[in-house]
This record gives C-alpha cells, sequence and structure tokens, in this order.
C-alpha cells in the first residue's frame, strides 16, 4: 500500500505536464516530462515486485500495472515528435490505472 501511495505522488508530479501549451523548445520541459515518467515507471516496477504472489498474478493488478507501463513506453515519442495531444491522451490514461491502483491497492 505504501508503495501505491508513492506512485500516486510520483503520478501527481507527472500530471504537472498536461498542459496543451507546453513549450517543446525548453530542454528541461522534455527532460522533466521524460524523467518525472522514469520515476513513475520505477516506482510501478517496485511495487510490482513487491506485490505477493496471489496480487502479482490477479489479472486486475497485471492489467493495471502493464497498463500504466504500456502508455509510460509511449512517452518517449509524444516527446521525440512534440505532441501535446499525445501527452494528454497518454496521461489520461495513466492517471486512470494510477487512480485504480490507489484505490483497490493502496
Amino acid at each position: 500500500a505504501d508503495c501505491i501511495r508513492d506512485a500516486n505522488t510520483a503520478m501527481d508530479a507527472l500530471m504537472v505536464y498536461d498542459d496543451r501549451a507546453l513549450d517543446w523548445d525548453k530542454t528541461e520541459i522534455r527532460d522533466g516530462i521524460a524523467g518525472k515518467a522514469a520515476a513513475y515507471g520505477a516506482l510501478l516496477d517496485r511495487c510490482d515486485g513487491m506485490a505477493g504472489d496471489a496480487v502479482k498474478q490477479a489479472g486486475e493488478f497485471r492489467r493495471l500495472v502493464d497498463g500504466a507501463k504500456a502508455s509510460l513506453a509511449q512517452i518517449p515519442k509524444a516527446i521525440a515528435i512534440r505532441d501535446s495531444d499525445l501527452l494528454h491522451r497518454l496521461l489520461i490514461e495513466l492517471r486512470s490505472f494510477d487512480n485504480l491502483l490507489a484505490f483497490r491497492y493502496g
């Protein structure tokens, strides 16, 4: 539960970039998105590793964690093509997975 709460806090930090008027020309914006996404992904990996076998194998847990990881895997593409709409969609997906993880396992 503590790990899920930590991941939820990391997701809050990533959601700061849910702004369609991002200045993609600023390196600190691109690096900030990448860094916050990596931090969130690392926490998801940690939570997945800490989960007991029953939780780890539960379909709902797998769907949420694996779905979030799939969305995170697309963040570099959004950064590379500087696509605020794609980033917005990915962040909304991630927030949904994160909220469900917090509600069910947090």
